[in-house]
C-alpha cells in the first residue's frame, strides 16, 4: 500500500496537504496557493532530480504519466512515428503514475526517479517494446516531516 496523499481546501482558501507513510511518518503541509509548479519530461537513462528551494518545503507530485503522449525532447519525430501516427498504443499512450511517483517524492525535500525504473516498466501503457518516457509535475510547499511513535 502506497502512501495516502489528499489535497484539499481549508477555509481560507489554504491549500492542505497531507501524507501518511507506511514507514510511520506524516507530513503536513500548508501553503496559500501551489503557484511555483515545477514540470519535466525524463528520456530513457536520465533521472528525475525532484528538489524544493528551501529546507522549510516538501514537494507535492501533482501528476505523473507513464508513456509516449507526444513528440518532443524524449521522443523524436521520424518517419516510423509518422507511420503509426494514428495508432492510440504508439503515441499518446501512457497511464496515470501519481501514486508511484508519491510514494518515491512526495513529502520529501527531494528525491530522485530514474528511467527505467522497475515499478514504472511493469506498468503497460504502450505497446510493451516500445521505449517510454516519464512526464511529471510537482510543486513545493511549506511543510516538514514528523516521525509519528
Amino acid at each position: 500500500m502506497g502512501p495516502l496523499v489528499a489535497l484539499y481546501l481549508n477555509p481560507g482558501a489554504q491549500i492542505g496537504l497531507h501524507i501518511q507513510r507506511r514507514r510511520k511518518s506524516l507530513v503536513t503541509a500548508n501553503h496559500a496557493l501551489l503557484t511555483a509548479m515545477n514540470v519535466e519530461e525524463v528520456c530513457n537513462l536520465e533521472t528525475m532530480k525532484g528538489r524544493c528551494r528551501w529546507n522549510s518545503e516538501v514537494i507535492a507530485m501533482t501528476s505523473a504519466r507513464w508513456g509516449r503522449m507526444k513528440t518532443g525532447r524524449c521522443l523524436q519525430e521520424s518517419s516510423l512515428l509518422a507511420m503509426h501516427q494514428d495508432d492510440p498504443l504508439f503515441l499518446g499512450c501512457y497511464k496515470d503514475v501519481l501514486p508511484v511517483l508519491d510514494r518515491e517524492c512526495s513529502g520529501r525535500s527531494h528525491c530522485e526517479v530514474r528511467v527505467p525504473n522497475a515499478d514504472l516498466d511493469q506498468i503497460e501503457s504502450c505497446y510493451p517494446e516500445l521505449e517510454r518516457y516519464l512526464e511529471v509535475s510537482y510543486a513545493c510547499v511549506k511543510g516538514r516531516t514528523n516521525t509519528i511513535k
